[in-house]
């Protein structure tokens, strides 16, 4: 494959996002998650939806005037619906990694009446890194602006940012989500040493924190309808509250979602707090939808070229 041209639309932040594009099963339950672990449950709802981390913020941003470069790998299988769907949604499947002889990932997701998730993930096909490195060689990175390296397994994403942080200017975002828990120490270090910053829930944060030393990293956590918090080294702790929503659906994907506007935001020069605020109203439309790919995002600037707003947009009102 020749490499690919990434600045084909003027004016547009191209944004490079590493990870797993799945199916999801989404499914309710009136059961209480709590602390303890729930071993059985009956599920009230059940469906499945267009998913995967990285499938989930290239989606998002597709929509918030960037271009999305999903690097991501698919078992060849069960992929054509899912590769349609991203193309159908001004996607690039350039880069999509296709294994012969498997299927693609998927993911069980429940929720319970106050919102916690329960994620069982099956990764699908991994690539060994020499493959995986041999598929970034072929992108052409000049016109990067922003890499987001979305939960992948440890040795892929080591490999991912280490091949974009060759390059100074591009900024790069980790966002470690389910593989949080599965890193040792060191891994934990070497990762956020090629990090610009690094998003996640607080369990996920608190699990990296019990790791490692993340003081003197840039920090941004999210946790459920609680204010999103952002902590900067030598700066005191900034919080944002979250947008009330009237019909909430589904939290799946939220997270991806708000990722992606931070990515979007930062990606055309806005300051952090405006980005995380884009970030907040992402995550706001996604769960006003069930599925994390099935919410509509109109972005604008003003007439003087100032940050990007957003107008949320239901897909079936």
């Amino acid at each position: 494959m020749d490499p690919i041209t990434t600045n084909k639309v003027t004016g547009t932040q191209v944004i490079a996002v590493a990870g797993a594009i799945a199916y999801d099963l989404i499914a309710t339950t009136d059961t209480y998650f709590g602390e303890t672990p729930v071993l059985n449950c009956k599920l009230n709802t059940l469906s499945e939806a267009f998913g995967g981390c990285a499938g989930n913020i290239a989606y998002s941003l597709a929509q918030l005037a960037c271009q999305p470069l999903l690097l991501s790998c698919s078992g060849q299988q069960d992929q054509s619906r899912y590769l349609e769907h991203l193309r159908g949604a001004g996607i690039t499947t350039d880069f999509n990694l296709s294994i012969s002889g498997a299927a693609c990932a998927r993911a069980s997701v429940i929720t319970d009446p106050q919102g916690q998730q329960f994620t069982a993930f099956y990764p699908g096909p991994v690539p060994t890194v020499e493959r995986w490195q041999a598929h970034l060689n072929q992108l052409d990175k000049q016109h990067v602006s922003v890499f987001v390296q979305a939960p992948y397994p440890t040795e892929l994403m080591m490999c991912a940012l280490q091949y974009f942080s060759r390059r100074a200017s591009i900024l790069k975002i980790w966002a470690p989500g389910q593989y949080a828990d599965q890193l040792a120490p060191q891994e934990v270090e070497i990762l956020l040493s090629m990090t610009d910053w690094l998003i996640g829930n607080s369990h996920e944060i608190n699990i990296l924190r019990n790791r490692s030393d993340l003081n003197n990293h840039n920090i941004i956590t999210t946790n459920g309808d609680q204010p999103v918090r952002m902590d900067q080294p030598g700066q005191p702790p900034a919080t944002f509250p979250v947008m009330p929503v009237a019909r909430q659906l589904d939290p799946t994907g939220c997270g991806d979602a708000l990722t992606a506007g931070i990515a979007s935001a930062l990606a055309n020069k806005a300051a952090i707090n405006s980005a995380i605020e884009l970030g907040i109203a992402c995550a706001a439309a996604c769960l006003g939808e069930e599925g994390a790919q099935y919410h509509r995002l109109n972005a604008e600037r003003d007439d003087q070229g100032g940050p990007l707003r957003l107008i949320p947009e239901r897909k079936n009102p």
